[in-house]
């Protein structure tokens, strides 16, 4: 089921938890004050307002290194059931 999640969703749930405005996807959060606490509140957000499960394994520092990045892997889950 497709549940069509949009980047910019996505971008206002990472703004609401680093608290800074972004307006360059490249842009690294871990650099604006994403730290392990703040990932995890990212996943609980993005778990609960896209319904989805975020696997442990997708939490890398590589998928954490831009907005594109945290774009990129919540997006992956947007079409599996």
């Amino acid at each position: 089921m497709t549940k069509m999640i949009k980047s910019e969703q996505i971008v206002e749930i990472i703004e609401e938890v680093i608290g800074v405005k972004i307006d360059d996807y490249s842009m690294k959060p871990m650099s604006k004050g994403l730290d392990s606490l703040a990932i995890l509140k990212l996943v609980t957000f993005f778990e609960d307002r896209f319904g989805i499960e975020i696997d442990d394994e997708d939490l890398t520092a590589e998928n954490m290194s831009s907005v594109n990045a945290i774009i990129n892997m919540v997006k992956k889950y947007d079409s599996e059931e």
